[in-house]
């Protein structure tokens, strides 16, 4: 009696829009994932990371931390380069049932916001790079660090909903359970239809 309560309210939490397949998600899920979601990051990042690591080397004179040079990455707005080369992948995802698979979890509410998140990322790269070069004697001035924020945060998003991407395409690809699913119907069916067949021949 103790477990209906609980699992009637992760059933609602299941429903709930976005984040709410988490909860259906199984330990194993997660862990393949993360296993996944760092080694792509990791790639991902490397021209940040890695090429600041080689500047400072080179840099004789020392006149750039690490962290500068980082920093100057954002600023030139990289990362809304990088937020926007994360979502290409998440979209494949979505849109696309592979054979004997459940459908995408969350697929309206993912593209919808997927679709958002690349419009605000061109956009801010665009006056970022298009400022000093429309008219370069008198350039647009631009609030510099509400842009350097606002690329943080969308680059964090669009990670994040990378991660949710492969979380998700972990659970609904489990061969087992959808052939469990598919039996299942199966016998249901076959019992239905079993069931009727006297009735039916009675009244014929």
């Amino acid at each position: 009696m103790g477990h209906k309560p609980i699992g009637s309210f992760r059933r609602w939490l299941s429903a709930l829009p976005l984040f709410g397949p988490l909860f259906a998600c199984r330990k194993e899920d997660y862990f393949g994932a993360t296993r996944e979601f760092v080694i792509i990051i990791a790639f991902a990042t490397a021209t940040f990371w890695l090429s600041a690591l080689f500047l400072v080397i080179l840099d004789s004179a020392n006149k750039l931390t690490y962290a500068d040079l980082l920093a100057l990455t954002i600023k030139e707005g990289q990362l809304f380069i990088f937020a926007t080369a994360l979502l290409g992948p998440i979209l494949v995802f979505a849109s696309e049932d592979p054979p004997n698979a459940r459908p995408f979890p969350a697929r309206t509410w993912i593209i919808l916001t997927l679709v958002l998140l690349g419009i605000v990322c061109s956009g801010c790269y665009a006056f970022m790079r298009g400022a000093g070069a429309i008219n370069p004697a008198t350039p647009i001035r631009l609030n510099d660090s509400f842009l350097a924020s606002a690329a943080v945060a969308c680059a964090v998003v669009a990670a994040a909903f990378r991660y949710l991407a492969i979380l998700y395409n972990k659970y609904r690809m489990r061969p087992e359970e959808v052939k469990a699913s598919e039996e299942d119907f199966i016998d249901q069916f076959r019992r239905r239809h079993d069931s009727q067949a006297p009735s039916n021949g009675q009244g014929s």
